[in-house]
């Protein structure tokens, strides 16, 4: 058990009547990538919002190392090891790469100015343990989309993040993108980091993830390894009944 860096425990979300997930159980083991699947409206975001501290549970708990976490905002989760690349990017196209990188989390230098100097040598030494290659000086808005999500990923390694939430990340990218992301998942779960990918294309799923949590109307309907089960069985869990 003492591999397991992230746990749920009966977790419920509700919101007015309506109710997002209800007793949601889930480990997520060191060094994996761990894939939540479902249709839309399954209640995948929600569920990882809340471990990213952006909702709070109605009901349940949080286990960050086998300690039970209260997140009252995403950089409560942040501080416990927790980065969240969303959908929508989150940059500013007027900025820098090394601006964005920098924005909300820099540092203090003689507590007055920000040390760019500094920054830009942590955020270097990232991107070359982790191989990414992105351009700090340029412009946000002349990065195509693979660039940019590389920026996102780098923005929450350079907050710390050892598990990282990435949500339908590969919705914008082409197979070429696609097959980058992939390369880039990979090296970083064999440098230690924990990935937890939202996403509902099955055929991804079996390629890169190391264990599948299914959600059908904000449920568990089944956690699984690849190796013991094929798209067709995934698809009608996700549904609950047999699907062409």
């Amino acid at each position: 058990m003492n591999d397991i860096v992230l746990e749920t425990k009966g977790v419920c979300k509700k919101f007015g009547e309506l109710t997002a997930n209800e007793d949601v159980n889930i480990q997520v083991r060191r060094s994996t990538v761990h894939a939540i699947i479902g249709e839309n409206g399954a209640g995948k975001s929600t569920l990882m919002n809340m471990i990213a501290g952006i909702y709070r549970p109605t009901l349940g708990q949080i286990f960050i190392h086998g300690e039970r976490q209260v997140f009252r905002s995403p950089n409560d989760a942040a501080a416990k090891g927790i980065g969240m690349v969303h959908q929508e990017f989150m940059l500013y196209s007027d900025l820098t790469v090394l601006e964005n990188l920098m924005m909300g989390f820099t540092t203090i230098h003689y507590g007055m100015f920000l040390n760019k100097k500094k920054a830009r040598k942590d955020i270097e030494e990232i991107c070359q343990r982790y191989s990414f290659s992105i351009p700090l000086d340029a412009y946000v808005r002349d990065l195509p989309v693979s660039l940019k999500q590389q920026v996102e990923i780098v923005k929450v390694l350079y907050r710390g993040a050892e598990i990282i939430i990435l949500d339908e990340p590969t919705s914008v990218l082409t197979p070429q993108g696609i097959k980058g992301l992939f390369q880039a998942l990979r090296h970083l779960k064999k440098m230690g980091k924990t990935i937890i990918l939202i996403t509902h294309k099955l055929t991804e799923v079996m390629e890169i993830s190391d264990a599948i949590t299914v959600l059908k109307n904000g449920r568990v309907t089944g956690n699984v390894v690849p190796s013991d089960v094929n798209e067709q069985v995934l698809a009608n869990m996700m549904v609950g009944r047999n699907v062409l």
